[in-house]
């Protein structure tokens, strides 16, 4: 028993046995319609993952995943971050402020750089 909203299901791929395309929140079929593409007398899988938000959330969010480095360049860090679709950098400088500590020496201020 657990809290539906965290969790992302995934329609089942025929040609593989993996998950295909996530599953809208406001997904109105019946778990046939999920199961519709699986081989048949295959057994039938549901693929989901549980977020650390609400899926109505993420839907209108877009996974950001950056690295986050202190300023001494000895720590690093993965960050995966969630900011709005039609958002800005300072957002998404934002939504990393909540996930890491500055130090107290510091400018208190992060720097986004790009590295292609």
């Amino acid at each position: 028993n657990c809290d539906p909203y965290p969790l992302q299901f995934f329609k089942s791929q025929g040609y593989r046995d993996g998950p295909g395309n996530p599953v809208k929140c406001t997904f109105e079929g019946s778990l046939k319609d999920l199961l519709i593409y699986t081989k048949p007398r295959q057994p039938k899988k549901v693929f989901y993952q549980q977020l650390n938000i609400k899926i109505s959330d993420l839907e209108n969010k877009r996974q950001f995943k950056c690295s986050w480095v202190n300023g001494k360049l000895k720590d690093e860090r993965e960050l995966v971050l969630y900011p709005d679709k039609n958002g800005r950098v300072s957002d998404l400088l934002d939504e990393a402020r909540k996930q890491v500590e500055l130090a107290d020496k510091g400018a208190g201020k992060l720097r986004l750089l790009e590295i292609i």
